[in-house]
C-alpha cells in the first residue's frame, strides 16, 4: 500500500470495506492523503493526477549560530566622534 494525495481533479478508487464488499469512491484534493494499492498509486502518479505523500518527519531544531552583535548594520558613530 502506498500513500498518495490527489493534486489535479479527482480519481475513482476501489477498495474492500470491513464487510469484504468491494466499493468505489471518488477522491479529490480535499480528501487529503489516503492509502491505495501500489499498482493503482503508480498509475495515478504517472497520469499526473496524484503525487506520493511524503512521510512527515519531525522538524529538526535549528541552532541559532549568529552573534546578536553581528547583525550586518553599519557601525554607529557617536556625536563626539569626528567623521
Amino acid at each position: 500500500m502506498k500513500k498518495i494525495r490527489v493534486i489535479c481533479g479527482g480519481c475513482g478508487i476501489s477498495y474492500v470495506d470491513k464487510n469484504k464488499v468491494k466499493r468505489h469512491m471518488l477522491k479529490t484534493a480535499e480528501d487529503g492523503v489516503f492509502a491505495c494499492d501500489d499498482k493503482q498509486a503508480a498509475r495515478l502518479v504517472d497520469l499526473g493526477v496524484a503525487e506520493y505523500a511524503e512521510e512527515k518527519k519531525p522538524p529538526k531544531q535549528q541552532i541559532n549560530t549568529s552573534d546578536p552583535e553581528d547583525d550586518d548594520q553599519p557601525p554607529q558613530l557617536n556625536a563626539a566622534d569626528p567623521e
